[in-house]
């Protein structure tokens, strides 16, 4: 389970020095954006939905606490973590009262003692999220949460069909259709579409991968069928969608 972080701090040197002073790669934290101010923390933030802020606390215009304001505002459950060059208890109480998990000191992003904190900050994360999944699947009988478990491990192959996701619960594709339409609100192949659709564009957003090959790994025969697709979703085109992200 790979976790997504962004960084906010207003100097691009600083933010390179973040990104080297952990292995972030490691710890399977991905650093899916950058911003150097507050507001353009929020918008990275509204875009990406990252599951950690790591953020400065003294940058212009918007400071790191009224962005975690804003934020929180948004998402109550999201982990925040704290970056300064100086000590400040007024910061860190201030960061505290908002929810922000730690205050870390720069000069230290690299010491093996934040190497271990960020460590166990993942796993706090994973099982966070695996609650939410375990929850938000809990209002389903078994033989749905079995297929949207199933679809979430297998929404890649090209010929994953009704079919095989009603063989995989014990029940017939009749009567997988109507069990599956009843209880999540669409068909099991609008479902299908659905994810297979969001892992494009969180790939779009976060990775330099070819359209081609998003296609390939998200389950769509060929990029021609997965830019029609898109398309008809968002109204522009994979090379557009990515192009404003990066704006």
């Amino acid at each position: 389970m790979c976790i997504k972080a962004i960084i906010v701090d207003d100097s691009w040197l600083e933010q390179e020095m973040i990104k080297g002073g952990v292995n972030w790669e490691k710890l399977n934290i991905t650093i899916c954006g950058t911003a150097l101010n507050g507001r353009q923390g929020i918008e990275l933030f509204q875009n990406l939905k990252p599951d950690l802020v790591i953020a400065d606390i003294q940058m212009p215009g918007m400071d790191g606490i009224e962005m975690v304001r804003k934020i929180r505002e948004m998402d109550d459950m999201v982990t925040v973590v704290f970056l300064s060059n100086y000590r400040n208890f007024e910061y860190a109480k201030s960061g505290y009262s908002l929810g922000v998990k730690e205050y870390i000191l720069k000069q230290d992003i690299d010491s093996p003692e934040t190497e271990k904190f960020f460590a166990n900050l993942v796993k706090e994360i994973e099982g966070k999220k695996k609650d939410q999944t375990d929850e938000e699947l809990e209002q389903y009988s078994q033989p749905v949460r079995m297929a949207l478990q199933y679809l979430e491990r297998h929404y890649y192959e090209k010929h994953l069909g009704v079919n095989e996701i009603a063989e995989s619960v014990c029940l017939s594709p009749s009567r997988f259709r109507t069990v599956f339409k009843q209880e999540v609100g669409v068909s099991p192949n609008q479902y299908l579409g659905m994810v297979r659709l969001k892992k494009a564009e969180d790939l779009l957003k976060n990775t330099c991968m070819k359209t081609d090959d998003i296609a390939d790994a998200t389950g769509y025969v060929n990029g021609s069928y997965f830019g029609k697709i898109f398309r008809q979703k968002y109204g522009i085109t994979p090379r557009e969608f990515r192009d404003r992200g990066m704006k």
